[in-house]
């Protein structure tokens, strides 16, 4: 600059400024999931997250196993955002597991169920599933009453239930009623009656639909059904055993 030129003729470069344009912040929620043991935990989730992504937070809280998640009454995808499907600050969801109950004509079903539902919930599903007559439902051989719940009987995901049908046995005019898998034995079915009866096994011989019945066979392998009866006749020759 010459030292004679003015100070007020310098032109000066316009003042720069810069900016930085940061991503919109995403607030975290946080929601209730019920587990299949049970309990209610709290997770911090984003809006954004995947029903996926969420199953997969419950997993690293709690080590359970579950089959999917739901949402008032209704199973999600993997795949939807929970922003999409109504999930917001201090909603629930529910695990939710998958079991399989062998039916009394063989047929394996597989049910969607919630851990809190009841023996009752579970006998009304599998009769919109399959017309089959049943009276009570096993687990792991045990007669479940209709009032408890799947997590109080130790049903988790994965689990096989059974059915017990209610046959009857008549002697000399006296019926008894028993509940028994259609898949156990006649012999199994003798033991029974050798418990309530005190008749030995090896004297007793069962016939139905005119047929006597071997010990080896299941009571499925004669079409026994739920509410059929047998006949019992005692061969006080001890003979060997059908």
């Amino acid at each position: 600059m010459s030292q004679n030129q003015p100070i007020s003729s310098l032109i000066l470069p316009p003042r720069t400024i810069l900016t930085q344009t940061l991503p919109p912040r995403t607030i975290s929620i946080q929601i209730f999931v019920k587990t299949p043991t049970d309990q209610t935990i709290e997770l911090d989730v984003l809006p954004s997250d995947t029903v996926k992504e969420l199953k997969q937070k419950i997993q690293d809280r709690d080590e359970c196993s579950f089959y999917g998640i739901s949402f008032n009454g209704n199973i999600l995808d993997d795949s939807s955002r929970l922003s999409d499907i109504g999930i917001e600050n201090g909603s629930t969801c529910c695990c939710y597991i998958q079991i399989l109950f062998k039916t009394p004509n063989d047929e394996t079903l597989e049910l969607d169920a919630l851990p809190s539902d009841t023996i009752l919930n579970l006998k009304q599903k599998i009769q919109a599933r399959n017309s089959s007559e049943f009276s009570s439902i096993s687990f792991e051989g045990i007669e479940l009453d209709d009032n408890i719940r799947l997590v109080d009987a130790g049903i988790k995901n994965g689990c096989t239930l059974c059915c017990f049908i209610s046959i009857f046995v008549t002697l000399t005019g006296k019926t008894v009623n028993f509940q028994t898998s259609p898949f156990n034995t006649v012999e199994y079915v003798k033991q029974l009656i050798k418990n309530i009866e005190g008749m030995p096994v090896n004297l007793q011989r069962l016939i139905f639909a005119g047929e006597f019945l071997e010990n080896h066979r299941k009571l499925s392998d004669y079409n026994i059904q739920h509410g059929s009866t047998m006949l019992i006749r005692l061969d006080m020759r001890g003979g060997r055993p059908l």
